[in-house]
């Protein structure tokens, strides 16, 4: 006669269920906390301008930055003051795990100074970043913000 060990789970429907709950806080959690982090991390070093150069100092014309263009005798005031417009937006469909995060400048100008394509002669060679650029600086830090949210998340669930 063989040996014979039986287990009986009971209850595993609702270990499952409880199972899928957590999975779906942890996503939930990690996604949405580290695209609103990871946004904010873009937003914040697209904002950076490069140094200031001999455009940015007189004699006139030359340019004050956060004001505009300065004449002998009066100042244009036509800067909309680029690095304060770094506007965030996300989106996540958690149906479809998914996470969406937007970082853009509508500043009038913000395509002569960070498109990769319009970028003017005058912002390259001034050492402004096009948006690739951007992307390249910021890449390692978005998936640091990502690993470390996962992280705190299966920590905070014990995990």
């Amino acid at each position: 006669m063989p040996v014979t060990i039986s287990i009986d789970i009971r209850g595993d429907k609702e270990l499952s269920a409880k199972l899928r709950q957590v999975e779906s806080a942890i996503r939930r959690t990690a996604m949405t906390g580290g695209m609103q982090d990871a946004t904010k991390y873009v937003a914040t070093n697209a904002a950076v301008y490069p140094p200031t150069s001999a455009a940015n100092a007189p004699p006139p014309p030359y340019y004050i930055r956060g004001t505009g263009t300065q004449y002998v005798g009066y100042n244009r005031r036509e800067s909309e003051q680029l690095n304060l417009h770094w506007d965030r937006r996300v989106r996540v469909n958690e149906s479809h795990g998914q996470a969406t995060g937007v970082v853009e400048n509508l500043v009038s100008y913000a395509p002569w100074v960070h498109s990769v394509v319009r970028q003017s002669e005058i912002h390259k060679t001034r050492n402004w970043r096009n948006i690739e650029r951007i992307k390249q600086d910021v890449e390692q830090g978005v998936v640091k913000i990502f690993k470390d949210g996962v992280e705190k998340a299966l920590r905070v669930f014990g995990l």
